[in-house]
Parts: C-alpha cells; structure tokens; sequence
C-alpha cells in the first residue's frame, strides 16, 4: 500500500465518529506511515493524541509543535494544544496558540470562537472578539452560544439593545440555556431595570449553581444598600480560590467571624482585587490592631510604600510576599475584600480611612519629590484628573470617559491639570499637547506612594471610578468623581455623599452612556 493512501485511511480512521477512539490501531497505522515519511501531519498527531490519553503532556506539545512548524494550517493542532494549555492552567500559552491558529485558519469555527472568548473575558479586546463571534454567528446560527457570547460583547461595548436580541435568540434556540438567562440578567442591570435583573439571575440559578449569577447578586444587593445580606453573598459567592492559586496562603485555614472571639491571633491579610479594593478596605487593619492582635499584611509591590506611610499600621508587617513561612507562622489569613463583611455595623458608622503621613511620602520619594515641587503652579489651581481606569476591568468602558469630553475643562487656565492616570494612549498624549496647562505624569509614577504625594500636592482631584478615587478619598483631599448610570457597588444609587469618604462629592449620569453634563459639573466643582 503506497505512502498517500496510508495516510488518506489515517485521516478517514480518526475523522469517523465509529472509530476515532481507537487509537490503538491508529497508532499502528501511524507507525507505519512514519516509518516511510517521518514528518507526516497526521501520523505524528495520532502520536500526540496517545501521549495526552496517557497524560504525557509535554511529549504531546513537542509533537503538536512540530506538526506546526511543517504545516501551519493544520488546524487540530492548534484545537489539542488549545486544550492541553487549558487544562494545564497555561493561560497565555493557550491565547498565543489560539491566536496563531486564528491567523492561519480562520475559517475554523472552534479555533475563532474559542480565541474569540479569550480576547474578551481574558484580555478585554472587546470590539475584537465581538467582531470574530459575529462571524462565528454567521457561520453557525444555530449554536446558542454563539449567541450568548456575542450578546456577552456587545454588553462589553455598551450596546444593549443589541446584547438583548442575541440573549432572546439564544433562548429560542436553547429555552433552558443558562449562559443567555445570565446575560439577560446583566441587561436589565446595566439599563438600571433591577427587578428584572434579579429575577433572570435567579432564573439562571434554577438551572445550574452559577457562580456569576451568585456574584452578581450579591453585587445588586450592595449596590441597592442591603449590605448586610450583600455582603455575607459577597463573602461566600465571589471567586477567593483564583487568588489562592495567585497569592497564596492556602496552608492556613480562612478566619470567620467566629474566630474574632480568639485572642492573640498571629493573622496574615491577602490582597485579592483591585487597588482600590485594597485602599478601601485597609481601614478595617486597625480593627484587627485593636483586638491586639499579631498583623501582616501582603501587599502588592506597587502599594507598599503607601501604607507604610500611614502611622496607625507601624505595627504590621507590610510586605508584597511570605514565602518564607511555614505552617506555623499564622493562625489565620483573610482576604482584604472580606474585612468589611468581618467588621460590618452599618454603613453611618463606617470607620474613618487611614491616616496618611504627608513627610513620610516625601521621605520615601525624594527626588520625585523634587521634581514635584518645581511642577506645582501656586498661582492656578493644581487639579489632579483621570478619565480612564485598567482596560482589563469587566466595566471598563461603562465607567471610563472619551478624553475629548474633557476638552472644555482643560481650557480653564486659571487651573494646571496633572494627569494621574497610567497608561496614557499615544493618540491622548497627541489630543492633550493642545493645552499647555496639563502635564502628564503617568511615565513618572512608579508607585502608589507617589500617586499619593501628587495627590496631597493638588487643590483638587476629578476621576472616574477607578483607584485614584479611593486613594484622594483616603488623603481627605476634595474629590469629584463621575459616575456612570449604574455605578459600582459601593457607591450606591442616589446620594451625592459617600460614607465611605467624606471628602468625595459623586456626579452621577442621568442617562445611560451619557456624559454631556460633566463640563457643567465641573465648572461648578471648580469654581
């Protein structure tokens, strides 16, 4: 039998659903075509397919790798080492196969979507993946969840209505899909329909334990106020094992409220979310001080300096890591996110932020220092300002706002605007040299200790929602911050004050997508 029909019966034998899974007599035949060619596609990835039954994994990658260097269009290489990476938790690995294959077969529905799925959820490219799931849609229009996750990017890129018609045609095609139940649910929040919202994530609960679904409802609870039931759903629904994975310090059992009834606790608290999330919640450290109890903190690199700068925590060890502990070392750890859920009364009596020592920022921050001060322009108004947040947030664009609604405030030259943000666009670093009264510091920031200093040097400070905020409310410096129609939890519905800062004054949109009013706002907040 010649080398080309060898190889067609190999193909024929893996491609029919009554024989593919035996892979015994398809090694057989993989042998035999390799030992008349030795770079065949398929025998060698009937080879990888017998490593991964037998969970040889790295044996399987080298083979599927070099299928690929032969043949770059053949797309079930791309499909295993897709699903080998998944499964071994390789989450960039998978992204750079899944992007090469889309490169070179983008006719393959599997590879697209799935590559489609990770540009949004995993790398927030969101107009990307929602123009490939469109493709896919067009493709398969009769896979439900094409649908979803196409419904899924257009909530992403802010077009509701649109992400409506997907969720309603996946259900007519799947009427007990969870996924379009979910995103139903996200709808009618994000179009501030809250009732509704809690009814499709219910729904969605009914069919399946949804771990987003759970989340999401203890988000609405805390957004509509409820924090007591919010927050005991927010300790016990959002997802603390990812940050294990990340941070550490699974080897110590979690603290309860229980636990708080022991003495002389030896306590370690794990940054978990955002930094915001951190600033935020630190204030409750001190209610750990005041039970005496033995204090440390891991912190990220970036805030360190920070809260070593904030007096009330001179007796906890602040460090970005604790790897050299054993299992004696603490009795507990915590996540940062959970002291609020610990340490609840009632949002009027919130604890005070903590204090920060201005003379302690400079300290660590001398030469930045320096320069600072030669920048601020004691006959204008020093105005810190940040329009934009982390691209990666779920609802980055919901709560950022385009740079050129901000054209009319930068005209104001009785103020210098310092932009505080970080990863400033090179099209916005074009748009802002326009204004010779704004200076952009985010190449300059290395640390939130510096932020910190920039901020306690301002008159006053305008942000969106992003970790700026908590950091000005922190240092009790004058604040507005811009809110979307359905903010973050934290800030809730109606109040233009938050207990969480006193020095914070919110600006919320009165439609959705809306932000013709801030320039008036403004005006106001700097007059």
């Amino acid at each position: 039998m010649n080398l080309e029909t060898l190889e067609n019966n190999l193909k024929e034998f893996i491609s029919n659903p009554d024989s593919t899974n035996h892979l015994t007599k398809a090694r057989d035949l993989a042998e035999e075509i390799l030992n008349k060619k030795k770079d065949s596609s398929y025998a060698n990835y009937v080879l990888a397919l017998d490593d991964i039954e037998f969970c040889n994994y790295d044996d399987a990658i080298e083979k599927l790798k070099k299928i690929l260097e032969n043949d770059k269009s053949f797309e079930e290489a791309y499909l295993q080492l897709s699903m080998i990476y998944e499964h071994e938790k390789m989450k960039e690995e998978r992204f750079l196969i899944l992007e090469k294959g889309y490169q070179y077969c983008p006719e393959c529905y599997m590879i697209a979507f799935d590559y489609a799925c990770m540009l949004m959820h995993d790398y927030a490219d969101v107009y990307k993946a929602k123009d490939i799931l469109s493709d896919c849609v067009h493709k398969l229009p009769q896979m439900p969840n094409n649908w979803a996750q196409l419904g899924i990017a257009y909530i992403a890129t802010q077009e509701p209505e649109m992400a409506k018609e997907c969720f309603i045609t996946c259900m007519h095609l799947d009427k007990e899909n969870a996924l379009a139940h979910l995103g139903l649910g996200v709808y009618f929040f994000e179009t501030s329909q809250f009732k509704k919202a809690k009814e499709f994530y219910k729904k969605t609960l009914e069919k399946e334990d949804n771990f987003f679904a759970n989340f999401n409802l203890s988000l609405l609870e805390l957004l509509q106020g409820n924090y007591n039931k919010g927050l005991e759903l927010y300790e016990k629904h959002r997802d603390k094992e990812k940050f294990l994975v990340k941070y550490g310090g699974d080897g110590y059992p979690e603290l309860t409220k229980k636990n708080l009834k022991e003495k002389n606790l030896k306590i370690v608290i794990h940054r978990e979310q955002g930094y915001g999330d951190d600033f935020m919640a630190s204030r409750f450290l001190k209610s750990f001080l005041e039970k005496n109890y033995k204090v440390s903190f891991a912190a990220h690199k970036s805030t360190i300096n920070f809260f070593k700068s904030c007096p009330e925590l001179d007796s906890v060890n602040i460090s970005d890591k604790f790897d050299d502990v054993d299992e004696t070392s603490f009795d507990y750890r915590i996540f940062m996110m959970s002291l609020p859920y610990l340490f609840w009364e009632n949002s009027k009596k919130i604890i005070d932020p903590l204090i920060v020592d201005v003379e302690r920022l400079k300290s660590f921050n001398v030469n930045f220092n320096k320069f600072l001060t030669k920048r601020i322009d004691k006959s204008k108004l020093n105005i810190g300002v940040s329009w934009s947040g982390n691209p990666l947030h779920k609802r980055h664009l919901n709560r950022s706002i385009h740079i050129e609604k901000f054209s009319e405030i930068f005209k104001n030259n009785d103020c210098k605007f310092f932009v505080l943000q970080k990863g400033v666009s090179n099209e916005e670093h074009k748009f802002l040299k326009k204004f010779s009264n704004v200076e952009v510091l985010d190449n300059k920031l290395e640390d939130f200790s510096q932020t910190a200093l920039v901020l306690s040097l301002m008159d006053k400070v305008i942000t969106i929602d992003t970790s700026l905020v908590h950091l000005a409310g922190t240092l009790g410096q004058k604040t507005l911050l811009l809110l979307p129609k359905v903010p973050d939890w934290r800030w809730g519905l109606k109040d233009s004050k938050t207990p969480w800062y006193k020095s914070v004054k919110m600006v919320r949109q009165s439609k959705f997508n809306d932000w013709s009013h801030i320039n008036n706002e403004v005006k106001k907040f700097l007059s």
